[in-house]
């Protein structure tokens, strides 16, 4: 997983801790210090419980595969076309002289692998990235990258639903849902020949049927080291019943002839914020401080 920056718009709040109230009529003896050092020692171990439960990831680094032909690939990808499909494994073109896939048709590539349960308590968020080499055109509209309903999913194409998030073929970033354009950004200067890191960060949120996503651009290195963000899109509250109630997600990135190649292609489920734990610590710090008080 790639370090978060502080000007990442994907980074949470700051998590802020008040200070306890402080009511009339108290015993005497009722020390605010001492009731805050108590709870000073339960906070890491509610923290600790509130972060648990292990985030799902894989990463595709695209070294170890061979050639794809059409309908099929490597174990863990299913790639599907939408036109033509002409993929194959450059053996040193991708980040850091590794190798890459270069497409220079339509191409989904579908993790089939790695089936995403949104329904699952507390991960009910999935992080996708893909690192892609501009071609120095618009054209046609890629990289794409989201979630399908089916591991034979393809971007613009069939009925098994999405969530995506892509540069369009006007050049700006465009957020997607079952193939209909949510919102668009504004037009992107990028450089022919460098390297970009497309980040997608997916929320089913507790409102029936409803999404949220926010797609990031940021510059990267030809190693792969992640630079300044470019631009950042966000759509919320969107409807996508098709996908809602899905317990079999499918990551996937799209690649044509606009994007030469594309490397490390990385998904991480990660549980949501453990707000009824810290709650409890609440509780179990007032507790404290009654004794205290008493």
């Amino acid at each position: 997983m790639l370090p978060a920056r502080a000007s990442d718009p994907f980074i949470p709040p700051d998590s802020r801790f008040m200070k306890p109230r402080q009511h009339p009529g108290s015993p005497s003896d009722f020390s605010p210090r001492r009731s805050l050092a108590q709870l000073g020692r339960l906070l890491p171990l509610c923290l600790a419980l509130a972060g648990a439960g292990p985030a799902q990831a894989a990463v595709s680094f695209f070294d170890d595969f061979g050639s794809y032909t059409t309908g099929s690939a490597d174990a863990a990808f299913t790639a599907n076309y939408f036109s033509t499909l002409t993929p194959t494994i450059s053996a040193s073109s991708g980040l850091g002289g590794t190798k890459s896939v270069e497409n220079s048709g339509d191409l989904t590539l579908v993790r089939k692998t790695t089936a995403i349960n949104l329904l699952t308590s507390g991960e009910n968020i999935i992080t996708l990235d893909i690192f892609f080499q501009w071609g120095g055109s618009a054209g046609l509209a890629s990289p794409q990258l989201g979630v399908v309903g089916a591991d034979t999913g393809v971007f613009n194409a069939g009925s098994a639903g999405d969530v995506s998030g892509r540069i369009n073929n006007a050049g700006t970033l465009e957020l997607r849902s079952n193939n209909t354009e949510l919102t668009r950004g504004a037009t992107l200067v990028l450089t022919s020949g460098n390297w970009y890191d497309l980040r997608a960060v997916i929320t089913r949120t507790a409102t029936t049927n409803q999404f949220d996503i926010t797609l990031g651009l940021y510059n990267s290195s030809t190693s792969g080291v992640v630079g300044s963000l470019v631009d950042s899109l966000s759509s919320t509250g969107f409807s996508n019943a098709t996908l809602y109630g899905d317990t079999t997600l499918y990551a996937a990135a799209r690649e044509n002839s606009t994007v030469p190649r594309i490397d490390n292609f990385s998904l991480t489920q990660v549980p949501e914020p453990g707000a009824p734990l810290l709650a409890f610590c609440g509780v179990l710090a007032g507790r404290r401080r009654r004794r205290a008080r008493n």
